[in-house]
């Protein structure tokens, strides 16, 4: 009777853990959350993009040296003078003047993604905060189809990513780490292993 009993009790907790394991294709707000959060993983946070070494005059107004100036103040780049020409001379013969020279430091090139010729500068990453609303799903040339409203956070902000937010050159990096993010949207299609975002489905 006790042997009975005990294997009662394992089929029965076996039972309710198959139910507690969530179908992966289920239209469920913990399922596109997961979705969205592994989407968010490759992402990263931009508070700027330039191309390195980058070379600037020192009276330009067209050459954003406040913002790469905070940034050498933080660690973040390297700056040496040199001579550049100007390229808003509007003279027929090249104007050499007085310029500076901007590269990555090794705190820099750990936060740096390339792009191209340009360097992605990221601090930090965004998390899904909560799934707002879904659309009931609906077929798709053959596939069911979700539009999915969420609210996203940022996490995994460096502690010297807090001095970004005290310049005024970094006020759009600012509002992308506030607690007033706008809330996101998101297309995600069934396939045979789940869900996944619509722009990944080939």
């Amino acid at each position: 009777m006790k042997n009975l009993t005990k294997k009662l009790l394992f089929w029965t907790s076996l039972i309710i853990l198959l139910v507690a394991c969530e179908n992966k294709k289920n239209a469920t707000e913990s399922n596109f959350k997961e979705v969205i959060n592994n989407k968010l993983l490759k992402e990263c946070i931009q508070f700027a993009s330039f191309e390195f070494p980058t070379q600037v005059t020192k009276n330009s107004f067209f050459n954003h040296k406040d913002k790469l100036d905070s940034l050498v103040n933080i660690g973040f780049l390297t700056n040496s003078n040199i001579k550049v020409e100007d390229k808003f001379s509007f003279g027929i013969e090249k104007k050499i003047v007085e310029g500076v020279e901007y590269n990555l430091t090794d705190l820099g090139k750990k936060s740096m993604f390339a792009d191209g010729k340009q360097s992605k500068l990221c601090a930090g990453r965004y998390k899904v905060k909560s799934i707002e609303n879904f659309t009931e799903p609906a077929d798709m040339l053959g596939s069911e189809f979700v539009r999915v409203i969420y609210k996203k956070e940022a996490t995994d902000i460096p502690s010297w990513a807090y001095e970004l937010v005290k310049q005024k050159s970094f006020e759009s990096y600012s509002k992308n780490i506030s607690e007033d993010i706008p809330n996101n949207k998101i297309e995600l299609i069934l396939t045979n292993d789940g869900w996944i975002p619509a722009k990944d489905f080939k």
